[in-house]
C-alpha cells in the first residue's frame, strides 16, 4: 500500500520497474527429513527463469557472523543431481531418479525422487531503484515489495 505508493525518501528518488512475479514451490520428505536438517529445498520460476535451491541452516563462523548453505542453480538434469548430492551429504537418502525423467517442468521432477510440496507461494514483487536527485543511472539500491500469497497443502 503506502510503501509502493512512495517516490521519494528525502534526496532519494524510487524509480519505479516493472513488476515481477515470483512463484516458488518448498518440497520435503514425507518425513520431514529436510526440515528436521534446517534444510530448505524450493524450485522458482520468474521472469521466465527456472531455478532450483538449497538453503542449509545458519551457521556462527566468527563473532556475529552468520553464514549459509546456498546451492541456487538454474534448473536442468544435471542441478538437480547436484541437490540429491547435497542431500546425500547432510544424510537425506531419495528416491533414485527413473530413466525418462521429463525436466520441462521442475514440480513433476522433483517428485520422482519422493519429495513432496509442502508450500507453494505467489510473489508480486514491485522493484524501485533507489537514486539520487533524479540520476536514474546511478542505482544507489534496489528496494523490493513484495506481495505474499502462501498455499500450504493447497490451503491458502
Amino acid at each position: 500500500g503506502r510503501i509502493a505508493e512512495l517516490r521519494t525518501i528525502t534526496d532519494f528518488d524510487l524509480v519505479p520497474q516493472k513488476t515481477q512475479v515470483i512463484e516458488d514451490t518448498y518440497f520435503d520428505r514425507a518425513d520431514r527429513g529436510l526440515e528436521s536438517k534446517q534444510l530448505g529445498l524450493r524450485t522458482r520460476e520468474a521472469n521466465n527463469r527456472k531455478l532450483i535451491t538449497l538453503k542449509g541452516p545458519p551457521r556462527l563462523s566468527a563473532p556475529n557472523i552468520s553464514q549459509r548453505l546456498e546451492i541456487e542453480l538454474s534448473w536442468s538434469k544435471e542441478a538437480l543431481q547436484t541437490i540429491v548430492k547435497e542431500l546425500i551429504n547432510w544424510g537425506l537418502e531419495t528416491e533414485e531418479l527413473p530413466e525418462g525423467v521429463d525436466f520441462g517442468r521442475p514440480e513433476p521432477a522433483v517428485a520422482k525422487l519422493g519429495l513432496e510440496v509442502i508450500q507453494r507461494r505467489e510473489n508480486k514483487r514491485q522493484v524501485r531503484n533507489v537514486v539520487r536527485g533524479g540520476n536514474a543511472n546511478d542505482v544507489l539500491a534496489e528496494l523490493a515489495i513484495d506481495s505474499l500469497a502462501f498455499n500450504f497443502n493447497d490451503h491458502q
